[in-house]
């Protein structure tokens, strides 16, 4: 079966369901499947990862980050010493 045959068949049984309990399955099954892409990654973090990042980015605003570049060079010698 190709592809576009498969996503007909499914359209077809979707669009002539009336069983709301069935629909609201497959909308969560296609979520978890597929990913929801309206869906943002920070919904899926804790509430102490959410303000790890507050406070990363506070430290950014004080100017306590490490440029990109210093930082590039730490990781290309952890990356070299680990082959």
């Amino acid at each position: 079966m190709t592809i576009e045959a498969i996503k007909s068949q499914i359209q077809d049984m979707i669009w002539h369901s009336d069983d709301e309990v069935a629909l609201e399955k497959i909308l969560a099954a296609a979520n978890e499947i597929l990913g929801n892409p309206q869906r943002d990654i920070l919904d899926d973090l804790t509430e102490a990862e959410l303000a790890s990042l507050d406070e990363a980015r506070e430290q950014i605003r004080r100017g306590e980050g490490i440029p990109w570049s210093e930082y590039k060079k730490t990781l290309d010698t952890w990356l070299e010493a680990r082959k």
